[in-house]
């Protein structure tokens, strides 16, 4: 009896038999047919049935067998093992697929809209995809959270993406490991799946394979996966302790910063230029873009903030006294500092050839205060791109980085469509803290400045204001009150200060204790509102997504003006026009490990009646009173601060209180931020002759840093 073969594939649901006919007469075990191809997507998947009979199935010898042609098992009853045809260009229409039962072999040919073969442009079409799978971006899978969540992997060069991912143990007392499994994902496309192959010793995929996991037993809370999908090993784990991991993310981040500094200050005025060079194109690739300020070019930057300044000095300005004395101490022990430690800068560079020069006079002469100190600051507070992608890849260091080289790559991200060098950033901020941290002893009244706005600027003539095109004559400024003025000293005393963020479902005390990246808080609470409504709004970011599940965390803490190492930074925000529009920022170093009150902390799991007990008995340990709209909106009394941009959920948003008895960085970063030996910008001559330019003139520095 002739046997008769038919096709049974996605391109119609499964649910058609398309007959396979005979090549030609004398060939009558060689059989092909030409089914019609979806659009989109572009994978197609069949069987091939004998007599039409579901039991006897032709399937690959390798589940999603991918390629021109595959060998073949069966017949059998098998569900799920698929011939499968990837990255089907946009002319393919059609698809030609032979059968040679004797040979017991498949082949298959693309098509276009006429009968034509596509096999030269779906090979190009096949090497773009490989392409694209083998970039990402990658995500990880898992029982861990019941297969819901996506962890993204992130690509630390050289082909290597890196995740972690905390789990709550379900180890018995009778058991010593936690069993978990998963896959990994491309483009959180659940078509795209990554995973072993039956086998269980090779990598399978990308396709829609469910069932076929990777198995991990984990003695620790942290499953940290390194994903290498060009090459062997395509895939290893291990597991590590919060601790662990944080301090061995320390000392990268130490030893990044040392060799940044060794690369002298020619090699940090070439990064600091290319993240300017790379702004249009992070503007349109970030998810930030939209929602930060549009112009943070350097020219923009560098010339608000000489403005500010120079309203701040001018004896005749709307400056106090007191702002101005704090501003001239600051200014000349900063760059007395930089200078003693070998900052000597030569010829012109591109912050200074990016300053706006008015006709007929002539262009303010920076100092490396300004470059070195200001700027990076500026960069830092105000709504950039810079501000957010910085600190989206510093958090990123959670997933286990293995060496300095990585961590570079990590901010950097190399080889991808935000690829900034953003280390040279980080550097700089660092150096700016440890410039601040130095001389606080010697500029009273410090914290108090800079935690003020600067007085709006505004020059009038004749009851008109300026414009560009008035020319400057005759014009003279015009007071303004500054909403934002600097505070007497003395006046932070117990101060409480508040930071806060949208809380994952999968969070426990390891990932609030122990931070990766700078810490922004604020000294009042509608400060933090205005943060988590703005990262609320954010689309395609993992905040915004934490955000419509509608928990959030509030860390306070007290006292800061006695810490050191909280700094204000509000200043460099700029003028504001109307009181409490500023987020009265504070900046907190990376690596901090935060010890809780625990004893005070408040779930939303608990009860109102032991809310209000422990925020009173926190109260009385501390001494003082907390805000009484913070203890209503815990207490659910007041439902809404401004503080989101996403719906309400349906049981209204829930809050998470953690107070803070301390907090300290650690030991390696707390040693560099506080030894003067280990000063980031302590360049000797041998780094700075190579800034000079043999065809420039000197740039001669006084002793306040002034160009001479």
């Amino acid at each position: 009896m002739v046997s008769h073969f038919c096709l049974v594939g996605s391109w119609d649901g499964w649910r058609h038999f398309t007959e396979l006919r005979p090549v030609t007469p004398l060939t009558p075990t060689s059989v092909v047919a030409t089914v019609p191809v979806r659009r989109p997507p572009s994978v197609e998947e069949f069987q091939i049935l004998q007599d039409r009979d579901w039991s006897k199935r032709f399937y690959p010898s390798q589940a999603h067998a991918a390629g021109g042609s595959a060998l073949v098992q069966g017949p059998g009853n098998v569900h799920g093992r698929n011939f499968q045809i990837t990255a089907l260009p946009a002319e393919c229409m059609q698809l030609e697929i032979l059968w040679d039962s004797t040979a017991r072999r498949v082949s298959w040919k693309l098509l276009d809209v006429k009968g034509l073969e596509l096999a030269a442009k779906a090979g190009a079409a096949r090497s773009r995809k490989k392409k694209e799978i083998l970039t990402g971006p990658f995500f990880l899978v898992g029982s861990w959270d019941d297969w819901t969540g996506f962890t993204e992997l992130w690509h630390c060069g050289a082909g290597v993406f890196r995740g972690a991912v905390h789990m709550e143990t379900q180890t018995s007392q009778t058991q010593r490991e936690a069993s978990v499994q998963f896959q990994v994902l491309r483009g959180r496309d659940w078509a795209q799946r990554f995973h072993p192959d039956e086998a269980g010793d090779g990598l399978a995929g990308p396709d829609g394979q469910h069932g076929l996991n990777w198995h991990a037993k984990l003695k620790e809370r942290w499953l940290e996966v390194t994903w290498c999908p060009a090459r062997k090993p395509h895939l290893s784990w291990c597991s590590s302790s919060a601790l662990a991991r944080h301090r061995a993310g320390a000392a990268h981040f130490v030893e990044l910063m040392r060799q940044l500094q060794s690369e002298g200050i020619a090699a940090w005025l070439e990064g600091m230029e290319k993240i300017f060079a790379k702004l249009p194109d992070l503007q349109r690739s970030s998810p930030y873009g939209k929602k930060a300020e549009q112009d943070a070019t350097a020219r923009c930057l560098l010339a608000t903030a000489l403005r500010d300044l120079d309203t701040m000095a001018a004896l005749q300005g709307p400056a106090c006294d007191e702002q101005r004395k704090a501003l001239s101490s600051l200014e000349s022990n900063a760059s007395k500092l930089l200078v003693d430690s070998g900052v000597h800068l030569s010829g012109p560079d591109f912050m200074q050839e990016a300053l706006p020069v008015g006709q007929g006079h002539l262009p303010v002469q920076l100092k490396p205060w300004h470059r070195l100190v200001y700027l990076p600051l500026v960069m830092y507070v105000r709504n950039t791109v810079h501000l957010y992608e910085l600190l989206e890849r510093l958090k990123a260091q959670a997933v286990g980085l293995k060496s300095s080289s990585e961590l570079r790559e990590l901010l950097d991200a190399k080889k991808t469509a935000r690829e900034s060098p953003y280390s040279w950033l980080v550097f700089s901020i660092l150096g700016a803290l440890q410039t601040l941290y130095q001389v606080r002893s010697r500029c009273p009244g410090l914290l108090e400045f800079l935690a003020s706005s600067p007085p709006q600027t505004l020059w009038v003539k004749d009851g008109v204001e300026w414009t560009p095109s008035a020319g400057h004559e005759g014009f003279q400024r015009k007071a303004i009150p500054n909403p934002e003025p600097m505070k007497p000293l003395g006046s932070f005393a117990n101060s409480l200060m508040y930071r806060g963020i949208w809380l994952p479902s999968n969070t426990d005390e390891d990932i609030l204790r122990y931070q990766y990246s700078f810490q922004s808080f604020s000294r009042s609470l509608e400060g933090v509102m205005r943060v988590l409504r703005f990262y609320s709004g954010v689309t395609s970011t993992k905040a915004a997504d934490v955000a419509r599940v509608g928990h959030m965390l509030i860390y306070v803490g007290r006292d800061f003006a006695s810490s050191r190492w909280v700094m204000p930074v509000q200043l460099f925000d700029g003028p504001k026009k109307r009181e409490a529009s500023s987020e009265q920022e504070l900046l907190l170093p990376p690596f901090l490990a935060y010890d809780f009150e625990e004893e005070f902390s408040i779930d939303p799991s608990m009860e109102l009646p032991e809310k209000q007990t422990r925020m009173e008995e926190l109260e009385e340990f501390w001494d003082l009173r907390l805000p009484e709209n913070l203890k209503h909106f815990v207490l659910g009394l007041l439902p809404h601060l401004n503080h989101s941009e996403a719906s309400t959920p349906a049981d209204g948003f829930q809050v998470s209180l953690r107070f803070l008895r301390s907090f300290e960085p650690v030991t390696p970063v707390a040693e560099l931020l506080q030894d003067p030996q280990q000063y980031l910008y302590r360049w000797d001559k041998e780094h700075t002759d190579a800034c000079v330019a043999s065809d420039a003139p000197e740039m001669v520095l006084d002793k306040d840093g002034a160009a001479k």
